[in-house]
């Protein structure tokens, strides 16, 4: 966990820290897989994912960097995008809040993964 983000830099949403895919180190194609451990949605009737993404105004061609919201229902072996990239590049700087509905998994035991794409 990160206490402020670089390239560009920006604090924490909310509280003391952050995770970070520095896509401006990375290599071009590098791609990196935050995610949880077993979410069990069996007693929800229509759970919705939100979190929160800084965008920023930096390098506003690079279009594919960002990140992709997955999902697996085998414990991690095999993922399934849950949304389209959801891209770093704006015209402002600021923190956005993103929702993705569940609602297809009630029932089952899932993991949530935050795939970082650098571009």
């Amino acid at each position: 966990m990160e206490s402020s983000g670089s390239s560009p830099t920006c604090s924490p949403y909310h509280g003391s820290a952050m995770a970070e895919f520095n896509s401006y180190s990375a290599y071009s194609g590098y791609e990196s897989r935050l995610y949880t451990y077993n979410l069990d949605l069996s007693s929800l009737t229509n759970p919705v994912l939100a979190y929160m993404m800084y965008h920023d105004n930096g390098y506003s061609s690079y279009t594919g960097e960002g990140v992709q919201v997955q999902v697996s229902t085998d414990g991690g072996t095999t993922w399934t995008d849950l949304e389209s990239l959801n891209q770093r590049v704006s015209t402002v700087n600021e923190w956005r809040q993103d929702t993705v509905s569940l609602s297809a998994y009630v029932g089952k035991t899932i993991m949530i993964g935050f795939l970082g794409h650098s571009e």
